[in-house]
C-alpha cells in the first residue's frame, strides 16, 4: 500500500512539471506574439527576396561581418531556385534560449519555424531572431526545401 501512495505522488509531481513546464513555454511564445510575429512576417519576404543587401539590412551587425559578400550572394542564388515567395503560413513559436557572452552581452534568441510556398513549391524556414532589450535582428535562418534538390548543384572546385 505504501508503493502505491509514493507511486501516485511520483505520477502527481511529474504531471505538475508537465504543467508548469507547457505553461511556461505557452508564457514565452504569448510575450513574442506581438513582437516577434509581425518581425517575421516582414523578414520572411525580405530574405525571400534573395537580395543580399536586403538579407544584410536585417542580420545582427556581429553575424552580418562574419559572412562575405561573396559567400551571401552564392547562398541566395542557390536558395533563389525556389522562385519567388507565393505566401506565408503563420510562424509557429519553436523556442527561447537566453544567453550571455562577450560579443553580444545579454541577449534571447527566439526560434519560429514557418511554412512557404514559392514559384517551385514549398519550404520550411526555421528563422532564429536575437532580441537585445526588444530590438529584434536575424541571427539565422535555415531554409529546407524538396524544390532545391532538384536544383543543379555548383561544381566541385579544383585543386
Amino acid at each position: 500500500m505504501k508503493f502505491l501512495k509514493w507511486l501516485a505522488i511520483i505520477v502527481l509531481v511529474i504531471i505538475s512539471l508537465i504543467l508548469v513546464l507547457v505553461g511556461y513555454v505557452k508564457y514565452q511564445e504569448s510575450s513574442y506574439e506581438k513582437t516577434a510575429v509581425p518581425y517575421v512576417k516582414e523578414a520572411i519576404p525580405a530574405i525571400t527576396s534573395w537580395n543580399p543587401q536586403k538579407v544584410r539590412a536585417l542580420m545582427q551587425p556581429q553575424i552580418s561581418q562574419t559572412i562575405s559578400d561573396a559567400d551571401l550572394s552564392k547562398l541566395l542564388g542557390w536558395l533563389s531556385k525556389l522562385g519567388a515567395l507565393k505566401g506565408i503560413d503563420e510562424p509557429q513559436f519553436d523556442n527561447v534560449f537566453s544567453g550571455a557572452d562577450t560579443n553580444y552581452g545579454s541577449y534571447k534568441i527566439v526560434t519560429y519555424d514557418v511554412l512557404a510556398h514559392f514559384d517551385h513549391g514549398d519550404a520550411k524556414i526555421v528563422l532564429r531572431i536575437m532580441d537585445k532589450g526588444g530590438v529584434l535582428k536575424v541571427f539565422a535562418f535555415n531554409i529546407n526545401s524538396k524544390a532545391l534538390m532538384d536544383a543543379p548543384q555548383a561544381a566541385p572546385a579544383k585543386s
